[in-house]
């Protein structure tokens, strides 16, 4: 960890030299921004592959490893799935063959999808919309069978919990 701690002070001791020397508005839009963006849009894309009502969550005592690499779902980002290597769209192989070279993902999923059949998890909805839907739906799990499932505080939501159904809904 010291190695670690030892990169992270020569970078800081860089970003200070450059706000010394080129000011600190270049700082905050050549380092800071790039930063916000860059971790933004990974979040985003992690937080998308792994949660959705459709993804089993399992207890330690079910998980498996096999089991833990079908948690994610592939989806599609668009234009944005070269900028990525197609890791997003193609992302359920990466967990069962992390050293796949991303050149060859589109392949090895059009291989491994009719073995896996129904536990292969795709979304063909606009990641938007995804989006907006695991917002409402994918607040906490609850046991369900054989498995933990997401569960929403929302009383509208299809999949709400046993916490959300003794809240009453709004009148309408």
């Amino acid at each position: 960890w010291l190695d670690s701690v030892a990169v992270n002070d020569i970078f800081l001791g860089i970003y200070i030299g450059l706000g010394v020397a080129y000011g600190w508005d270049f700082v905050a839009k050549y380092v800071l921004a790039t930063y916000l963006i860059y971790g933004v849009w990974l979040t985003f894309m992690t937080w998308m592959q792994h949660v959705s009502e459709e993804v089993p969550v399992h207890t330690s005592e079910d998980w498996t490893f096999l089991k833990g690499a079908l948690s994610s779902v592939d989806r599609s980002y668009g234009p944005f799935n070269w900028i990525t290597h197609n890791t997003g769209n193609y992302h359920v192989i990466h967990h069962l063959f992390p050293t796949i070279p991303h050149y060859h993902l589109k392949e090895a999923t059009a291989a491994i999808r009719p073995i896996l059949g129904d536990r292969y998890l795709k979304s063909e909805r606009f990641v938007l919309f995804d989006m907006v839907r695991s917002l409402i739906a994918c607040h906490f799990v609850e046991p369900a069978s054989g498995h933990e499932a997401y569960k929403s505080e929302y009383g509208f939501a299809s999949n709400q919990g046993e916490s959300a159904k003794r809240i009453p809904a709004p009148a309408e």
